[in-house]
Parts: C-alpha cells; structure tokens; sequence
C-alpha cells in the first residue's frame, strides 16, 4: 500500500478494462437476462447486471460463472416463494424424514431418525443428492452393498460370507467368499472416481485394475460392481453371480447341436443375457441349441484397425443363457468357427471389472496383458455419461462457455466444472490366438 499498488477494496475496484466485456450480453440464463457488463474483480472475474423475469424490476450483480453454470437462476425470487420439495416421511439411506424444521442460508433442513434410533438435523439436499444416509453412526456396509449381501446370501444361504480386510496388497475384499475364491467389491462412484471425488483427492485411474490383477495372483475371482451397473443391469450381474456359485444348471455340449445364428436372433439373445450387449461388429454368430432353443452363443467379427489382412478376427462376446452352464460349450464353438471360417488369428478381451479370462486359457489364446481402463462421468443421483458422449468437440458445442482453450485437459475441465466426476474401471485384458503359433501380432 505504501507503493500505491492496491488502491481500493474488492468490492468496489473496477478497473476500465481486462478481458471481454460483452460475450454475455443480451443472453438469457434460467430466469436472468444480462442487460450491461459490470465489473472486474481483483481476481479478474466478471461480473454482470442481470434482470430477473418476475417481474419485480429489481437489477442483480452475479459473477459470470455462475449464471453459465447455473448456480445463481433468479434474483433470489425462486428461493423468497419457498420451492423446494418437502421430504417429510420419505427414507434416504437409514434416515426417515420427520419434519421440515426450517430455512437457512438458502438450504432446507429436515430433521431425521436414523434406522439406530438416533436423530439428526440434515439438509434437503444431502438428502436427495445423497451425500447424507446415516445419522453418522458406524456400518459395515453401504446400503446397496448390503443388497448385494441380501442377494448373496439369499441364492447361498449357508455360505459364509466375510469381509476380507487386508488381503490384497493391504487393501480391503467388501464380499469374500473363500469357498468359491470369489470377492465382490461395490464401488459408488462418488467414491471410487479419479477427479471430482466427493471427499476430495482421488482414486489413481490404475487402482481397481491392480486389485484385480492383485486378487488372481492370489487366485481369487474379484467382481468390481459399480453403482451405475448395479442399478441398470441387476439381474445380469445376479447371473453372472450364481455362475461363480455353482447355481446353474448344467448341459453337456455333446448334446447340443451347433447352428449359425441370423444377426437379428444373435442381437436378441446378447441384450437379454450379455453384460454388454451385442456389438455392431459382430457379423458371424454361431450358437448351440438344446431342444431347439438357443442356450449359447459365441460372436465373431473381422479384425477393425487398419491394416488387417485376411484371415483375421475379433472374438466379440460369449454369453450362455440365464440360469446355464453348457459343459465344454465353448470349445465346441470355438472349434466350428476354425474349422469352416480358417482363421490365422483372433484378438479378444476380457472385462476385468467380472471375469478372470480363464475360457480364452482353455480355448489356447495367450494373455497379452493389459489394456488401459476406460472410464466414465457421474453425476449424483444418477447420471452417468460414456466419455464418447464428452468428446472435447461435442463438449464446445455444447457449452461454449465453458470452454477454455488455455486448459491442456479441455474435457476433464468442462465436465468438473459441470460437476461430474471420472471414474476409471478395472480395464480389460488382451488375449490372442494364433494358428500354429505364428508370427501374426496385433498392436
């Protein structure tokens, strides 16, 4: 100050010019209609004078940001008639909604027992985003972890079931079940994401691969359930579950008979019983029947990257009917595709997240080791976003303005600011079968 540097406050400094000062005029945002650029701040943030559609004439000052990205939507008229939702009687967690006690800060509080018996004061929207389930008293277990206990539990009632502490690599098994060496792992994705963590910080995007890798050198069959799965596709991953249970009942290939399936059929069968669904690509699927009706099916198509030569192939999916096991199924089908299609080579994956790969070791393919995991973005309560949805240029176009072309991440950027969080799964393993042990090799 002695130097004359700093002049005057925060509030009212307002230098004449240090950025653009008309990109947001004339638009509109929710309820707010930007009518004249402002000020600066010493932080070089824009501020701009907005006019509110309720008709109160009543002029507000909001910061830039916050009208692109939503947070401020009116001149507080949204907030002076009271619409929130009332969430008395409704359960969130083990919290059951007693009473709306009251209004502070713009936030609504409730207050809550707790299936314990004690109370607490929480606000609506811990509630509802679902930050808040507990009245803070110790559980073993999430809720919906405890619903993939309950299921566990109700297809093997007398299995044990611990909770294997420090077995991998001083990491934690949520479900272990040491007769079928199978581990499950529940994994919310407000938790387990590498940015936008709720609690802050952030999983390393190899984490859930390492377990996994970690838990076959022990010989332990680890599932990666994510929340986003658990609710979409449930009763797939219930089959998948009784497989490794033991629960299926079981059909000798020698019996069935093998059949090319019409893509339409093939189609039908994979989004009914594969994790994943059918693929595009697949244009050769060959199935077994069992009294006429399909109960397996295997799907091939011709290798995508440029450069493939004849002769070479992608192994797209594997999947069996719900409640099946068919006893040497895949070798059968493995062997029909050799013997009429003459394949040099077949590239495939395995998705760690709830297989081990153990059918490409009995069908001879090698393990080519990892490949990088994919990832996705997640926004409470659920929504969650394929990062081909987020492509950078899909991203600009959507929001432009809140896009920097300063920020060397402009995707992981935009969709932080949107308030979303990445989270990166447990990757894929690459496997490849060659014809008499050739020299073909994919990259």
């Amino acid at each position: 100050m002695k130097r004359g540097k700093i002049k005057a406050c925060s509030k009212c400094y307002k230098p004449k010019s240090t950025g653009n000062t008309t990109r947001l005029l004339g638009k509109k945002f929710n309820h707010l209609t930007v009518i004249a650029f402002d000020h600066f701040d010493l932080g070089q943030k824009d501020y701009w004078k907005c006019k509110c559609d309720c008709g109160s004439g009543k002029d507000v000052i909001v910061q830039g940001y916050n009208l692109t990205s939503g947070a401020v939507k009116s001149c507080g008229c949204l907030y002076k008639l009271c619409q929130f939702e009332d969430l008395t009687g409704q359960t969130f967690g083990d919290l059951t909604v007693l009473e709306f006690v009251g209004r502070k800060n713009l936030h609504s509080y409730y207050r809550c027992r707790c299936t314990c018996g004690n109370e607490v004061v929480v606000t609506g929207n811990n509630l509802s985003q679902g930050h808040t389930t507990t009245c803070g008293h110790a559980t073993n277990c999430s809720k919906e972890e405890q619903g993939i206990l309950d299921v566990v539990q109700e297809l093997k009632p007398d299995t044990k079931i611990v909770k294997a502490r420090r077995l991998l690599d001083n990491k934690d098994i949520d479900i272990y079940i040491s007769e079928y060496n199978l581990g499950i792992e529940y994994n919310g994705s407000v938790y387990h994401a590498t940015l936008g963590r709720i609690h802050g910080g952030g999983l390393p995007k190899l984490y859930h691969q390492q377990k996994f890798l970690s838990a076959k050198e022990k010989g332990i069959n680890l599932i990666s359930i994510f929340d986003v799965d658990w609710r979409n596709n449930q009763d797939k991953i219930v089959s998948v579950l009784k497989g490794y249970l033991g629960l299926n009942q079981s059909i000798y290939a020698r019996k069935c008979n093998v059949v090319e399936v019409q893509y339409q059929d093939a189609k039908e069968f994979c989004d009914k019983y594969h994790l994943q669904g059918f693929s595009r690509y697949a244009k050769i699927n060959i199935g077994l029947e069992y009294n006429d009706q399909l109960i397996s099916l295997m799907s091939f198509g011709n290798y995508r990257l440029k450069g493939a030569k004849e002769g070479e192939y992608e192994l797209h999916r594997f999947v069996t009917m719900d409640g099946y096991s068919v006893v040497g199924g895949a070798s059968k089908i493995f062997k029909y595709f050799l013997d009429n299609y003459n394949p040099k080579s077949i590239l495939s994956y395995s998705d760690n997240d709830y297989f081990s790969g153990s059918v490409y070791e009995r069908l001879g393919f090698e393990n080519l080791g990892q490949v990088e995991p994919g990832y996705y973005w997640f926004k409470p309560p659920n929504i969650m976003l394929k990062r081909e949805q987020c492509q950078v240029h899909k991203l600009k176009e959507l929001y432009p303005d809140l896009y920097d072309d300063t920020v060397p991440n402009k995707e992981n950027d935009i969709m932080l600011k949107l308030k979303y969080c990445k989270v990166y799964r447990s990757g894929n393993t690459k496997w490849l079968w060659r014809l008499n042990n050739g020299s073909i090799k994919f990259i």
